[in-house]
């Protein structure tokens, strides 16, 4: 494999990171919309991006700030019916 075509790898995956993220964040924003910023998918929803920018694009802070949001209104929640 030649340099361009790794180059073209790189762009093609950073260009994927970029609109999973914003999936992500658009997905979140749609969900605090309609259920409210303390609702358990919204959790859901955080608790996801959290784990894109921890494992696929190495932003650990701002996947901590996430991770602990998550579980904060995950907590808030009163559910009897999850597993």
């Amino acid at each position: 494999m030649n340099c361009a075509m790794v180059i073209k790898l790189v762009t093609v995956h950073v260009l994927c990171l970029q609109e999973a993220e914003r999936m992500h964040r658009l997905a979140i924003e749609i969900k605090e919309r309609l259920l409210g910023k303390e609702d358990y998918e919204v959790a859901l929803s955080v608790g996801h991006l959290a784990s894109l920018y921890n494992y696929d694009m190495d932003k650990y802070n701002e996947a901590e700030e996430l991770y602990l949001r998550s579980i904060a209104i995950g907590e808030s929640c009163n559910h009897t019916n999850l597993p």
